[in-house]
């Protein structure tokens, strides 16, 4: 994600965010592909970076593999010492979360991955969020 204070120049609004499955009813027998975000965002044509808040949720593998490599990197960074077994719950965590995603108080990837973010920085989070 990028978070740089700098200034770029922008396009006018253009660019649309890919779409992904949306839940139309409570019983989720109706799903269609649509875009979760119909405004358009601006891009910086030197840079690639595009303004806004949605990212589309990835598939399952894609996503449990990006877990997987930032709680892996997290046990192995000197700064960080997570225990192997607290990156097996927070990996189990997302896992848990990610299968539950179609639930109607299921979260989006970037919500997900942000909590692992949070148990990263703070284990004890795991026991209050039941893992």
């Amino acid at each position: 994600m990028f978070e740089e204070d700098i200034e770029e120049e922008m396009t006018d609004p253009e660019v649309y965010v890919e779409a992904s499955v949306v839940v139309l009813d409570q019983d989720e027998k109706v799903r269609r592909e649509m875009y979760g975000d119909h405004r358009r965002y601006r891009f910086a044509p030197a840079t690639g970076h595009i303004s806004g808040p949605l990212i589309a949720d990835q598939p399952t593998e894609t996503f449990l593999r990006t877990v997987e490599t930032v709680v892996d990197y997290a046990i192995q960074e000197v700064g960080v010492s997570l225990r192997e077994k607290t990156g097996e719950r927070i990996k189990t965590f997302a896992r848990v979360r990610k299968e539950n995603q179609d639930d109607p108080r299921g979260k989006p990837d970037v919500k997900i991955m942000a909590e692992v973010v949070r148990c990263i920085d703070d284990p004890d989070r795991l026991d209050d969020l039941g893992f």
